[in-house]
């Protein structure tokens, strides 16, 4: 079913998150014309997890997260994507429920700062497991 979706779209990324794979296993998963650029997988915990898929025709950079990710904190996979017009930060992040809500405030913004140029844009996807339908502390930091 996926596939079929593809080949008829023909997006130039496709992000996961809770794809429940260690590092072994999705080394294995190929989706036709897409390569895994990046990729978190837990290695204490299990499930969970964020990956990107990027078609073979695009030309892209990953960006190390492997100092900032924490297992059900920050679990958060990045690429640039080197367009001819701009460059295009693509952030897949997924945060537990139990997950530690401070460190993920405090190194996601760290993060952003760190690669906040005026020719960058960026795109954050994922589940961080915050409830917008309610006021609370963690809609309002966000």
């Amino acid at each position: 079913m996926l596939s079929n979706f593809l080949s008829s779209e023909s997006p130039h990324v496709v992000c996961f998150t809770e794809h429940h794979l260690r590092d072994q296993e999705l080394n294995l998963v190929s989706i036709g014309h897409y390569k895994l650029s990046a990729n978190f997988c837990r290695q204490q915990y299990r499930n969970s997890g964020s990956c990107i898929f990027v078609h073979e025709s695009i030309n892209y950079d990953i960006i190390p997260t492997h100092l900032i990710s924490k297992e059900k904190d920050l679990e958060m996979c990045v690429i640039k994507l080197n367009l001819r017009i701009t460059n295009i930060v693509l952030i897949v992040i997924y945060r537990s429920p139990s997950g530690n809500y401070d460190y993920f405030l405090r190194k996601l913004e760290s993060f952003l700062k760190s690669f906040c140029t005026i020719r960058t844009e960026y795109i954050i996807c994922g589940d961080i497991n915050v409830d917008y339908l309610h006021n609370h502390c963690k809609k309002n930091s966000s």
